[in-house]
């Protein structure tokens, strides 16, 4: 139900579109031309909730190699593409961020939102919120700061 409603409101989403460039970032080709992003992040803050109900911080979710293709702007659909396997996801796209959304089979949560107007040469900022519930009872709740290459038009 929760998929259901997350493609009901992408589905109201407004079109894509973005100018090539911005006074701040210098994009090589138009954002909704991209097919492909590659991501690393190398910082995060959050924390970790064990089974017992031990807290500690969650400052060591930072990964790489995250690819999000077969961006389809129109159909709002594309791929994550990481080290757990991969997974459809939803896409929002409004004038300054992308942001996909990933719902697990579990019912865990994952967005990833790129900032349209931050591009030097094809590099992009990011943020990637993780919402977990895992099955061993722990949760984690983190979000990680980094940067999403362009790598494919069509």
């Amino acid at each position: 139900m929760l998929r259901n409603l997350v493609l009901l409101a992408v589905a109201g989403l407004g079109s894509v579109w973005h100018e090539q460039a911005s006074a701040q970032g210098t994009a090589m080709f138009p954002f909704d031309s991209v097919k492909t992003f590659r991501c690393d992040f190398s910082e995060s803050e959050g924390r970790r909730t064990s089974a017992e109900g031990v807290t500690t911080p969650a400052k060591r979710e930072t990964f790489s190699d995250l690819v999000i293709d077969n961006i389809d702007y129109q159909k709002r659909s594309a791929r994550f593409i990481g080290n757990a396997g991969s997974e459809t996801v939803a896409v929002i796209a409004g004038d300054k961020v992308v942001s996909f959304i990933e719902i697990t089979l579990s019912g865990n949560v994952n967005l990833l939102s790129i900032f349209k107007d931050t591009a030097e040469l094809n590099l992009y900022k990011a943020a990637f919120s993780r919402h977990l519930a895992l099955m061993t009872g722990d949760l984690i709740i983190s979000q990680s700061y980094g940067t999403c290459r362009a790598l494919l038009l069509p």
